[in-house]
């Protein structure tokens, strides 16, 4: 029967592979969170391909004060069009609309039903 006795030796491996262990964790939700950001910055790219602003429809005022709580998804998506996801659980989503000149409407649908909306630059 082989005994590993304690020793500074052993300590030191230990903390090595402990250390690799955690800094391997970290590379690879790290790696997650910016393939993430960059998905979610190319989706942006794609809603403005090579059109000026003047040449798309742009989302308004008026869009954003008619949509009223309790709309469902597809109400909503009649208004502003499909919208991108970014983020959703079992009883909430969250969906943006984002104009060429960065102004945008951020939607939260519980059980499918407009619960709040937000909107930045109109």
């Amino acid at each position: 029967m082989l005994t590993i006795l304690p020793n500074e030796s052993n300590s030191k491996t230990v903390s090595k592979t402990l250390l690799s262990l955690v800094f391997s964790i970290g590379m690879a939700l790290g790696s997650g969170i910016a393939y993430g950001w960059s998905e979610f910055n190319s989706v942006s790219r794609e809603i403005c391909p090579e059109k000026t602003c003047s040449q798309q429809q742009l989302l308004t005022r008026a869009d954003y004060i008619s949509l009223e709580s309790g709309m469902s998804i597809t109400d909503v998506q009649s208004i502003l069009g499909k919208g991108i996801e970014v983020s959703s659980s079992a009883t909430t989503k969250t969906l943006v609309w984002k104009n060429c000149n960065n102004s945008s409407i951020t939607v939260i649908f519980e059980n499918y039903n407009l619960k709040s909306k937000q909107q930045s630059g109109l």
